[in-house]
């Protein structure tokens, strides 16, 4: 649908029952002004960490290796960014 430029409406029934599903407001899906949970806000900085974390490692066993040079600029970048 996103390659066709549709645009997917899914009834607030359905969207009531994922909230429930994961145990969220319904507000969360219903009102785009909503904003995010406060426990997902608290989170997202572990959240963030966690992915930094595994680019690091896929780069470091990549099937093909990465030069010594290329993974240092990547650990560096990477870096940069947990410490932001």
């Amino acid at each position: 649908m996103l390659k066709n430029g549709r645009l997917q409406v899914v009834p607030d029934p359905c969207l009531r029952a994922r909230a429930t599903v994961f145990d969220v407001h319904s507000g969360y899906l219903l009102d785009d002004a909503a904003g995010l949970p406060a426990e997902f806000r608290t989170s997202l900085p572990q959240v963030r960490l966690k992915r930094l974390a595994e680019v690091r490692d896929f780069a470091v066993k990549a099937p093909d290796p990465v030069d010594p040079e290329g993974l240092n600029a990547i650990t560096k970048v990477l870096e940069q960014a947990i410490q932001k």
